[in-house]
């Protein structure tokens, strides 16, 4: 199955072995940034943020929250492509992103060039949206996410994501 509920270390630890890719090879930072303190300096301060014209859709959850979706434009040189057979990527930020930050419009231009049809999760309260119940983002509950997959996978009458 594609969509599988998630249950903690198990179903992580799953993921990376039939990912394959995921657990092969060894990290090297480039040498003009090798120690992680620069490059969270280099990502936050000095590289440039690219532009991304997000279309920004409201998903209002079972319990009344809210998430924010930012679609991403279809890349050029997929327009002719029925929006029905492109990939879908789907991007969740960290503790403090959403569509604006820099890595995150990165990750969204690369997966653009990779051919996908690229949506940004934002959390509750994330990215500039309002926060419509007092619970805020919840990472260690996957509600709604699970609840942003059924709806993205309905709204494009896809089988998996």
């Amino acid at each position: 199955r594609r969509h599988t509920r998630c249950s903690g270390v198990s179903w992580a630890r799953r993921c990376v072995q039939e990912t394959g890719t995921l657990n092969k090879g060894l990290y090297k930072s480039t040498y003009w940034l090798p120690f992680a303190w620069m490059q969270i300096i280099y990502g936050a301060k000095l590289d440039s943020v690219p532009y991304v014209p997000y279309d920004r859709e409201e998903l209002r959850l079972k319990d009344k929250g809210s998430v924010f979706l930012d679609w991403a434009p279809i890349h050029s040189s997929f327009l002719k492509e029925d929006e029905q057979k492109l990939r879908i990527l789907l991007i969740c930020h960290g503790l403090t992103g959403g569509s604006d930050t820099n890595y995150i419009r990165h990750a969204v231009l690369e997966g653009q060039r990779m051919g996908f049809r690229v949506v940004v999760v934002n959390s509750r309260g994330i990215g500039q949206t309002p926060l419509r119940t007092p619970l805020l983002q919840r990472q260690g509950k996957v509600s709604d996410l699970e609840e942003t997959i059924d709806f993205i996978k309905q709204k494009l009458s896809l089988i998996h994501i």
